[in-house]
C-alpha cells in the first residue's frame, strides 16, 4: 500500500513540477559526488561479507536453532546495510536536478522509451502467462532478460531513425 501510494504521489509531483531550479551550494554537491562511490563500494563489500558469514555460518551450525540464528543474523545485517544504498541513491538523484528535469520533460519522451515500456509490459504478461499456465516458474524468468535485450535493439533503430529525421528537418531548415 505504501508503495502504491507513494509511486501515485511522486508520479503526481512529477507532473506538477516537471522542471525544478538548481537549489543547492556546488559545495555541497561536489562533496557528496565525492563519497558516493564509497557509498556503494563499502555497502557492497559488506553485502558479500555477509554472504560468506552465512555460508561459514550455516556450515558449522550443529543444529537447526544454529542455522536459524546464523539466518537471523545476515537478515540483521542486510537490514541495517540496505538503507545506506537506499539513501545514497536518493541523495544522488536529489543532487542530480538536471537528469530529473530531462527524465521529466514531456518533449524529451521519444519512440524508444514508448517501445521499451511495451517491450516490457509485453514481458510482464508473456512471464505470467507462462510461469501460470505452465508452472515454469524455475526458467520463466529468462523472459526479462531477452526483454531487456529487445528494448537495447528497439531503442538504438528508433534513436537512429528519430537522429536522422532530425537532420533532415535540420538541412531543410536550412536550404
Amino acid at each position: 500500500v505504501l508503495f502504491i501510494t507513494g509511486a501515485l504521489a511522486n508520479d503526481e509531483y512529477n507532473k506538477l513540477h516537471q522542471n525544478i531550479p538548481w537549489r543547492y551550494e556546488e559545495g555541497e554537491v561536489r562533496a557528496f559526488k565525492k563519497k558516493f562511490p564509497l557509498l556503494i563500494a563499502w555497502p557492497t563489500a559488506a553485502v558479500l561479507l555477509d554472504v560468506v558469514f552465512v555460508m561459514v555460518g550455516v556450515s558449522y551450525a550443529m543444529t537447526e536453532a544454529g542455522e536459524i540464528a546464523v539466518t537471523a543474523v545476515f537478515l540483521l545485517l542486510l537490514a541495517l546495510i540496505v538503507p545506506i544504498y537506499v539513501w545514497a541513491g536518493m541523495t544522488y538523484a536529489m543532487y542530480d536536478i538536471d537528469a530529473y528535469n530531462k527524465e521529466n520533460d514531456p518533449k524529451q519522451k521519444t519512440w524508444a522509451d514508448s517501445a521499451c515500456s511495451i517491450i516490457m509490459l509485453l514481458a510482464v504478461a508473456v512471464y505470467l502467462l507462462w510461469s501460470f499456465l505452465r508452472s515454469d516458474w524455475h526458467i520463466s524468468w529468462v523472459v526479462f532478460p531477452v526483454a531487456a535485450m529487445f528494448c537495447g535493439v528497439a531503442r538504438l533503430i528508433l534513436e537512429m531513425v528519430e537522429k536522422k529525421k532530425r537532420e533532415l528537418r535540420k538541412k531543410e531548415r536550412s536550404s
